[in-house]
């Protein structure tokens, strides 16, 4: 599989606390590839040099062979990226349809510039059932988003990203907060995505890592400890030392 997403040599540093340090990396087109690391190792630092919501001090990021690194989050988004954060990111006020409508209004450029209503974008509807059913929310598509439980609010959430039809997601813990039935369901539609997407996960639930990632990256201090298959990774015994225990 040829790589989609690379970065080299991607650093970042706030003040004198450097949090990624001289990163290379890649994503494969249609495999999930986790990152894991102990708190504070510069997962979502890292997740968010990726998306374009921060900019790196040095190094490069290439989506599909054009460099992206230094660019805004929207420019990210314009090469197919679709980003979800560790809290929920929802309007509660509106209903679970009108949240995933205004993502994909948002993506088509028009942000909050409503010219007209939402039933004047057909597509919008007919996108909006699209994401919905494949999360399994569609049901309550006319619920008000504060209504949903937690971890359906975090299925709410892949929803509105998916909406915007990225090649490339990137999940920071979906599993966060949730309970055992719904952590099954979520990590079902993961496995499901990499058909159409390459997908970039953080998770702490590392039993969910092992079951879905097609390959791992353990983060240390900012910086790549090791990268490799999960059999790999877990056999690597300056991980198992450092982060896995032993």
């Amino acid at each position: 599989m040829s790589a989609i997403l690379t970065a080299d040599k991607l650093t970042r540093r706030f003040g004198g606390l450097t949090a990624i340090n001289s990163v290379t990396w890649s994503l494969k087109k249609g495999e999930i590839h986790a990152v894991i690391g102990p708190n504070g190792a510069g997962k979502t630092t890292f997740l968010n040099l990726l998306s374009g919501v921060a900019r790196p001090n040095g190094g490069t990021i290439e989506i599909n062979g054009t460099r992206l690194d230094g660019q805004s989050a929207h420019v990210f988004a314009r090469h197919g990226v679709g980003r979800s954060f560790q809290r929920t990111n929802i309007f509660d006020g509106m209903t679970v349809a009108e949240n995933v409508k205004t993502a994909a209004l948002v993506h088509l450029g028009h942000a909050f510039r409503f010219v007209r209503p939402f039933a004047g974008y057909k597509s919008l509807e007919e996108e909006a059932e699209r994401a919905l059913s494949l999360v399994g929310l569609l049901d309550r598509r006319h619920r008000l988003a504060h209504t949903l439980s937690y971890g359906e609010q975090r299925m709410l959430e892949i929803a509105m990203v998916l909406a915007t039809r990225p090649s490339i997601v990137l999940l920071d813990e979906p599993m966060a907060g949730i309970g055992y039935d719904e952590t099954r369901h979520v990590t079902q539609l993961i496995a499901g995505l990499k058909h159409d997407h390459s997908v970039v996960l953080i998770e702490h639930d590392l039993s969910a890592v092992f079951s879905l990632a097609d390959r791992l990256t353990v983060l240390v201090n900012g910086a790549v400890a090791a990268c490799g298959s999960v059999e790999e990774v877990r056999a690597d015994t300056a991980v198992q030392k450092a982060y896995l225990g032993e």
